[in-house]
């Protein structure tokens, strides 16, 4: 009995120093460590407790992250890839598994797949276990039973740990925090050697929040000063989505980012990376899919007054529908870029520098940019007075008038057109007696038929107006289908020997010079009185047929004139 209660103390005792039964911390307390440095363990931190129970370590922390939180546990500092160390990997893979690894990004020990273990929003607390005997536990604060568990039969001496995260992955640690009152803090942070540049970046940013707006009053206004260059700008009318690269230039000075250039070997000028400080969140209202993911991680530049300079590159997918497509391949659009502040705008004034922003194009596209009226909101307008009649969201409109540069549409359309015209026109001047009359006005059906299917494939569909060229070939099609109609009655007139004559006045009309010199018309001779009853019949028979072919020339030449005024009304109508 007594040995029994002196096993379950004994365990008891144990089960203190690996965790909390209550996870209630003041976190105010607590030593913060931000990670923003990828998979690269940068600052190391003294362990100085002495293991208690049996324990190597006992080692409580809290983290703000959406994966991929990594704990390093070392000899040393002076550490290599290879060198054995304990990795602990808290919420990898997009947070849906942990690891124990015996290095760095590798030699994985024990893995276990528990999802949604990490949070962006809020702080989850862990607490690692590492006894003498080798056993490597991993749990949840508040929870006796570890998650994640492995023993190593040569266990290391621990001196040192780090924290680190993901490529474009930021952390927020809480550790050393107290208990009660009596607690201390009891890691200390190994100092390096440090140059004039790297004194000067600790200094500004190891306490630097770069989630919130770095002014010491938070009723100031921020101005933000936005310039554009333009890259590239390219439309797909089938998606109904603009698309716009280029440069854009932002300033706006940090409060918190001054410093006395003598104290720092007269260094004026600080690169520093996107994530590190705050920034404006641009954001495009009018995007086709996420609007805040739109300018790349570049390099921002900031002197010792704190003035922020930052160029990066724009990509931007707004929509813009093509409603007029009258004039397709020479079609022009108006597209609006909408951008503004997604976050702290109500504290942001967005000064928009047109004088120095361009838009044309200096690389090779199938748009160019023929006019853009910008118009910008800077917010309150009287910072002094905070109303809402007195404030409009900061932000950006663009009106972009594009037209279409290339030819190639126009050239691989209109020459089709061009060969069915003229084949058209041919028709009329082909003798009636051979196959090649029906031929060409039937060759030009298929071609047509072929051109406007794959204008129906090209052209988008959702426009209100139908393009000037699909009419242009749906007239040809009816056109060619009536050119048929006139050539089998041509054909008719001719190759039928006809059983009357033509009337008197007819005949007249057709034999006359006028008419003979404006149709072209082929000699034709004939009597004077052909068409009388007092005409022989013989010579009836031997004339009334040749007026009857000449009725069907005239016919054909009528029908090329109206054609040919047809197809040179609808290339000026097409081509305006």
């Amino acid at each position: 009995m007594l040995c029994g209660a002196l096993t379950f103390f004994i365990l008891l005792w144990s089960t203190e120093a690996k965790f909390y039964k209550t996870n209630v911390t003041d976190f105010s307390k607590c030593k913060i460590y931000y990670s923003r440095s990828g998979t690269v363990y940068k600052d190391f931190f003294e362990i100085n407790d002495e293991p208690q129970n049996g324990s190597l370590l006992d080692f409580h922390f809290s983290v703000m992250s959406p994966s991929d939180a990594h704990i390093l546990l070392a000899p040393s500092s002076s550490i290599q890839k290879g060198d054995p160390v304990y990795e602990i990997v808290i919420g990898a893979g997009g947070n849906t598994f942990c690891d124990i690894r015996r290095m760095q990004k590798s030699g994985v020990k024990a893995t276990v797949r528990i999802k949604g273990l990490l949070s962006a929003l809020d702080l989850q607390s862990f607490w690692i276990h590492i006894s003498k005997d080798g056993i490597v536990e991993v749990g949840k604060e508040g929870e006796e039973l570890a998650f994640l568990t492995w023993t190593d039969p040569d266990p290391l001496p621990l001196k040192v740990f780090s924290f680190s995260t993901w490529p474009g992955i930021e952390a927020k640690w809480y550790f050393d925090c107290p208990r009660n009152d009596n607690s201390t803090n009891h890691s200390k942070k190994i100092e390096n050697p440090m140059t004039s540049l790297e004194k000067l970046r600790h200094d500004l940013l190891y306490r630097y929040d770069p989630y919130v707006r770095p002014v010491y009053n938070t009723s100031s206004i921020t101005v933000v000063t936005l310039q554009l260059a333009t890259t590239i700008v390219t439309l797909d009318e089938h998606k109904a989505m603009l698309h716009y690269s280029g440069t854009v230039l932002m300033n706006w000075t940090d409060d918190k980012l001054h410093w006395n250039v003598s104290n720092y070997e007269g260094i004026n000028n600080l690169h520093i990376f996107r994530r590190e400080i705050w920034i404006p969140n641009l954001y495009l209202f009018d995007a086709v899919s996420d609007g805040s993911d739109i300018l790349q991680d570049t390099l921002l530049t900031v002197n010792s007054t704190g003035h922020v300079n930052w160029m990066t590159t724009v990509n931007m997918n707004s929509w813009c529908s093509p409603d007029d497509l009258g004039r397709w391949p020479r079609d022009e659009h108006t597209c609006d870029i909408v951008l503004g502040f997604f976050k702290d705008f109500e504290n942001l004034q967005l000064v928009f520098n047109g004088n120095e922003s361009t838009f044309g194009s200096p690389y090779s596209s199938t748009w160019a940019v023929l006019q853009v009226d910008s118009y910008s909101n800077k917010g309150w307008k009287n910072p002094a007075v905070r109303n809402l009649n007195n404030f409009d969201p900061p932000g950006l409109t663009l009106h972009l008038k594009l037209r279409r540069t290339s030819d190639s549409y126009a050239i691989m359309l209109f020459t089709p057109f061009f060969v069915i015209a003229v084949s058209l026109l041919m028709t009329f001047w082909v003798s009636p007696f051979g196959h090649l009359k029906v031929s060409l006005a039937c060759l030009q059906l298929i071609l047509a038929s072929i051109v406007l299917i794959g204008l129906g494939i090209i052209i988008p569909i959702h426009s209100q107006l139908v393009p000037n060229l699909v009419l242009l070939y749906s007239y040809s099609l009816v056109a060619t289908a009536i050119c048929i109609v006139i050539e089998t009655i041509v054909i008719n007139l001719s190759r039928n020997k006809q059983k009357s004559a033509l009337p008197h006045f007819l005949t007249k009309l057709l034999l006359s010079v006028f008419l003979k010199m404006f149709l072209c018309l082929p000699d034709i001779k004939s009597s004077q009185h052909y068409g009388n009853l007092n005409d022989s019949y013989s010579k009836l028979n031997d004339q009334h047929q040749s007026m009857w072919i000449l009725l069907g020339v005239v016919i054909d030449r009528i029908a090329f004139f109206i054609y040919l005024g047809l197809t040179v009304y609808a290339l000026c109508v097409v081509t305006s």
